[in-house]
């Protein structure tokens, strides 16, 4: 008796389609949100940086930016669901391991996907709760907490300035955006595959153009915790 014909999800075309379609919309809102960020070292950061989150805020009052959450929120579910899959698939073909692994054509990037991937999901809990919801976060500022700022919740940019005068959040900051920059290297490298410009032509400028655009967005993000604890932004 024939099998049932397997869903395009169900396969692995399926599933690197998935990938690859949840990784623009993520890598796109990771160009925007950085550009939003960055206006931390404009001329009156307090002023752009507010009147960006102003924007975001008066945006969010209609339907247009619950349609956009939802679609990130199954990009990322479908990103992890994505490589979940892949990755057990690939395990289930080779239930025997190397007997000595080879890593000699694997980079550091594609062998801490996994770990990254969860790492990178732990920091988007933790970035939510620190500065979306204002949760108290161990050893860092909550503004809920400090009679001074009676208003500072709807201070974005007092809100970055006062938490990133904390080393240690720092820190979980920085290191958040190298996993995230091997992160996107890997993924960047692996998305121009699948559109097929895997080519001895133009292999090196694939990864090329992954390591930049990486860079861009890691070193970007990367600045910011750091310009303020350099005092660059005050």
């Amino acid at each position: 008796m024939a099998g049932q014909a397997l869903s395009l999800p169900q396969t692995t075309i399926g599933k690197k389609a998935i990938m690859a379609a949840s990784s623009i919309i993520l890598m796109g809102f990771l160009v925007g949100h950085l550009g939003g960020n960055l206006l931390i070292f404009a001329d009156n950061p307090e002023q752009a940086v507010n009147a960006y989150s102003n924007w975001l805020r008066e945006f969010g009052h209609g339907s247009v930016i619950w349609i956009v959450r939802a679609v990130l929120i199954a990009a990322v579910l479908g990103h992890i669901w994505g490589a979940m899959t892949i990755t057990a698939r690939n395990k289930a073909a080779r239930p025997v391991g190397y007997r000595r692994k080879q890593s000699l054509r694997s980079t550091l990037a594609s062998r801490t996907m996994v770990y990254g991937g969860m790492a990178i999901t732990a920091y988007i809990i933790y970035h939510l709760a620190h500065l979306t919801f204002h949760a108290g976060i161990p050893g860092g500022f909550n503004p809920l907490d400090d009679p001074a700022y009676p208003h500072l919740t709807t201070n974005v940019y007092l809100n970055l300035v006062e938490s990133f005068q904390n080393p240690g959040i720092v820190g979980i900051y920085v290191l958040a955006q190298v996993f995230l920059g091997l992160h996107l290297y890997h993924g960047a490298w692996s998305f121009l595959q699948t559109l097929g410009a895997s080519h001895p032509r133009y292999n090196e400028t694939r990864k090329l153009a992954a390591a930049a655009f990486a860079g861009l967005i890691s070193v970007g993000f990367i600045l910011i915790p750091l310009g303020v604890q350099f005092g660059l932004v005050k």
